[in-house]
C-alpha cells in the first residue's frame, strides 16, 4: 500500500468504524465481537505503522513503472533495488558526482 494521504484517511475511517463497533459490542457483552474486533484493529494498527514508516511514495508515470517492472523480473530482483540504481544513476549523470557523494 502507498503511504499516501487518501491511504491513511481511509484506514483512519475504517478504525473509527471498528472502534464504535467495538465499544458497542462490548457494552452489549458480545465477547466473540470483541476479539474478532479487537483483531480487527490490531490489523489496522499494524497498517498504520508500516503507512508511517514506510518509504515516501513517488508518483511514477505508467510507463516508468512498467519499465522498472521488466527490469526486476530481467535481472530478479526488487522493483524497489533497480528504481534505486535508476535514480542513483540519474543523479550521476545530473550532477558529475559519484551517487556515493553528499548530497
Amino acid at each position: 500500500m502507498v503511504p499516501n494521504l487518501s491511504n491513511k484517511l481511509i484506514l483512519a475511517a475504517a478504525s473509527a468504524i471498528a472502534v464504535v463497533g467495538l465499544v458497542d459490542a462490548a457494552v452489549a457483552a458480545a465477547w466473540d465481537l470483541v476479539v474478532l474486533i479487537g483483531m480487527i484493529l490490531g490489523l489496522h494498527v499494524v497498517l498504520w505503522i508500516q503507512l508511517s514508516w514506510g518509504r515516501p511514495a513517488v508518483p511514477l508515470r505508467a510507463d516508468l513503472v512498467r519499465w522498472l517492472g521488466d527490469r526486476a523480473v530481467a535481472g530478479g530482483e526488487p522493483v524497489e533495488r533497480v528504481a534505486d540504481r535508476a535514480v542513483a544513476a540519474y543523479r550521476v549523470g545530473l550532477s558529475g558526482r559519484d551517487s556515493t557523494d553528499a548530497i
